[in-house]
């Protein structure tokens, strides 16, 4: 089982759905958590409103039950270090493995980010 998290302004895309069922259906061993955005850049640059160049949304994530309890004790110690959705890659450079879906089959369509605040 999973926990789907949606932190960012995100619309989803045609396949989303599809794409999910399959990683949850196999998913691979060891993994920590499935991420959708952020590790390419938007095609709009019309969502590019804080200067990163596209790289925004990484908040949706869909986490391994199994991993949940020893992220959250790992979050609870560093909430204040960095946002929830840079916590996953540092604490997954500790356990499991994070995985990236591509295409990510959503869009970020907001104009804040926290990555002003922890550059």
């Amino acid at each position: 089982a999973a926990l789907m998290w949606f932190e960012d302004d995100v619309v989803v895309l045609e396949g989303f759905g599809g794409d999910l069922k399959r990683f949850l259906g196999q998913p691979p061993a060891g993994w920590v958590a499935l991420r959708f955005l952020g590790f390419d850049p938007d095609p709009d640059p019309s969502t590019w409103a804080w200067g990163t160049q596209g790289f925004g949304g990484k908040g949706v994530a869909v986490y391994n039950r199994h991993w949940l309890p020893a992220f959250l004790s790992f979050c609870e110690k560093n909430f204040d270090a960095a946002p929830l959705d840079w916590l996953v890659e540092m604490f997954d450079n500790r356990s499991g493995t994070l995985f990236r879906m591509a295409p990510p089959r959503m869009r970020h369509i907001g104009e804040h980010s926290t990555h002003l605040e922890f550059d």
